[in-house]
């Protein structure tokens, strides 16, 4: 009150007051001030290290928030054009200041608690505010907006800010001066762009220091004038913005070198081709500007790579790693220390080579084995599990095929003799005269059906699906039979057998052809020995019969007998022969010779499984 100058002075950083070329320090308990503001009411607005003061006409007093609690330190005052005071706090808390009550407002994001050192404001109310180590703040409509490198604002600690009422900011910091068209802050913080323009002003430029100073305010301002007072660290500067001119031209942008490993790569010359198995690439450019010097600005871009320009800020160089095999553009442009960008820039093609494995031939050929053997493994795949279906399918045929011949032997052999058993047992029971003659006869009838049921069972039985099973069994029936008939019987079997299995069906068939044999021998050969013999090749084996009877009827000289033409008076017992062996996929062959007996071939497709008896076996003895 009463005009003049007010200052934060003295160890204690108290309140003073320069009028009438004097400093005298005013008689009111302030302390710790950092900054100081009048606004267009004539009220002072004191912010200190414990709160904020007020000053209007003869009343003083310390200022609270609206939710009771303690305000830090407070270093940057502001009013807006429409007369409302905010202040910025050490805590990065904006306060709106009325005279009985503060109100806070706090950004939210990572940066939040970054003091603010410097405030602004636009004639609509937005807010800027410069924060140490957070960038810049817009705080426009309740909403902060927080403005970094990210948004190609390279620097993070702003000190002083003003408005040069020409739509732009004028920024003080700890690297220089910068100059940001609003406009160009509003599309970044609204999201338009992510980009932005700006000129730096520097040591050639006339600052005595890149620091500019921060921790009071105001620092920088205004002049009636229209120029911008700026203070630093080794000084005060000021710049007139309305004698700034664009009118320099754009910088020319060289492209100096490409280093691919190391290695120089000439620019000219042709197109450049790089061979397969690079890693690394380098590229170094400059901007032929002598004005901007080390402020030019580049931005750069690979064209087939990136999908955006990429912002170097001063850099003059570019790095890249592991460029996958295509044709690619580099391209830089830079901006001069005006502002003004040379959007033309400078451009070099090259192409990288693929390995054979990386080119579009291979990756078609890969293809189409990949999906080949995809498809061959599901086809694959299917006909397994057809086969798995087919196969138990056939088991169950092969079950059903049993049980149908066991049927068939139960109702022919077992039926038939208890049939018998039952007659002769009512003729005793009716003639007790022939008891004894009747009893004998169901005696024999048993005995029969005994070995017809031992029969059965060998040939149901799983036990016997070997070699061992099968040749033991049939070797005991052959002689037993042949001795009752009071022929000798000879038997030449190789030792040891194989392991292979021999099915219930193939066994069963191979005993009836057998059996049928012998007796054709016994009842129409009139032999006195009979030759077992076993062949075994490795796809099949061959049971002989052999006899040294008087051959077959009506054949002359010794050959090999077609069942299904020559005609032979023994019956149609030898055609049943070539019938049982084609079931179970063999064939027979008879050979004979009249007064020099006949041969009878039996062979046999071997399966090479082993039998799960056999194993099982194997692994008991194993353990």
């Amino acid at each position: 009150p009463g005009g003049g100058a007010w200052l934060s002075a003295a160890e204690g950083e108290d309140l003073y007051q320069f009028s009438d070329g004097q400093v005298r320090r005013v008689s009111w308990d302030v302390h710790g001030i950092k900054c100081i503001l009048t606004d267009h009411a004539g009220r002072v607005w004191i912010g200190t290290k414990s709160g904020i003061a007020q000053w209007a006409g003869d009343q003083r007093w310390l200022l609270g928030t609206n939710n009771a609690t303690s305000t830090p330190s407070v270093r940057a005052l502001v009013e807006t054009p429409a007369g409302v005071v905010w202040a910025g706090a050490d805590d990065g808390t904006l306060y709106r200041c009325a005279p009985d009550q503060l109100t806070a407002f706090r950004p939210s994001d990572a940066l939040a608690k970054q003091p603010v050192y410097s405030l602004a404001a636009d004639a609509d109310g937005t807010l800027w505010a410069g924060t140490f180590r957070g960038g810049l703040l817009r705080f426009k409509n309740g909403v902060f907006t927080r403005l970094t490198a990210r948004q190609g604002l390279p620097v993070d600690v702003i000190s002083q800010i003003l408005d040069d009422q020409h739509g732009r900011l004028w920024l003080g910091t700890h690297q220089g001066i910068y100059c940001v068209a609003k406009s160009a802050l509003n599309a970044c913080a609204d999201g338009r762009t992510n980009k932005l323009d700006y000129i730096i002003y520097g040591r050639q430029d006339g600052l005595p220091a890149l620091e500019c100073s921060d921790g009071y305010q105001p620092a920088c301002w205004r002049g009636a004038d229209g120029r911008l007072w700026f203070t630093t660290v080794n000084g005060v500067v000021w710049v007139n913005p309305d004698e700034l001119t664009a009118s320099s031209s754009p910088a020319q942008v060289v492209i100096e070198e490409l280093l691919v490993d190391g290695g120089p790569v000439a620019l000219r010359g042709g197109k450049i081709i790089v061979p397969p198995g690079h890693g690394q690439f380098d590229f170094r450019f400059t901007a032929l500007n002598f004005e901007a010097g080390d402020k030019a600005r580049f931005r750069y871009r690979l064209d087939g790579l990136d999908t955006d320009w990429v912002e170097a800020d001063t850099l003059r160089t570019a790095q890249y790693r592991h460029l996958p095999p295509r044709t690619y553009r580099f391209r830089v442009i830079a901006c001069n220390g005006e502002g003004v960008w040379n959007e033309t820039g400078a451009a070099v093609e090259f192409e990288v080579q693929p390995f054979f494995y990386q080119t579009w031939w291979f990756k078609i050929l890969a293809g189409v084995i990949i999906i080949g053997g995809i498809s061959f493994g599901v086809r694959r795949a299917a006909t397994r599990k057809y086969r798995r279906k087919l196969a138990l399918l056939q088991q169950q045929h092969a079950i059903e095929r049993d049980r149908a011949r066991i049927a068939k032997d139960i109702h022919d052999d077992v039926g038939a003799g208890l049939t018998q058993i039952t007659l002769l047992t009512e003729l005793a029971r009716r003639d007790p005269e022939q008891t004894g003659a009747n009893l004998g006869r169901i005696s024999d009838s048993a005995r029969k059906l005994t070995k017809a049921m031992d029969e059965i069972v060998w040939a149901v039985d799983p036990q016997h699906d070997t070699f061992d099973g099968l040749f033991d069994y049939i070797s005991a029936y052959a002689e037993d039979f042949l001795r009752v008939a009071g022929i000798r019987c000879r038997m030449d079997l190789p030792s040891p057998l194989p392991t292979a299995r021999v099915d219930a069906e193939l066994r069963y068939n191979l005993f009836l052809a057998l059996k049928e044999t012998l007796n054709n021998i016994v009842k129409h050969a009139k032999a006195t020995e009979v030759w077992l013999r076993l062949r075994i090749e490795p796809k099949s084996f061959t049971l002989i019969i052999e006899d040294n009877g008087q051959g077959l009827p009506g054949v002359a000289g010794q050959r090999e007998l077609n069942l299904g033409k020559d005609r032979l008076t023994s019956g149609s017992g030898l055609v049943n022969l070539q019938k049982r062996l084609a079931a179970v996929g063999g064939h027979c062959k008879i050979y004979s010779r009249a007064g020099q007996g006949t041969r009878v071939e039996m062979s046999v497709t071997i399966n090479h499984a082993v039998s799960p008896v056999v194993a099982i076996g194997r692994d008991d003895n194993a353990g």
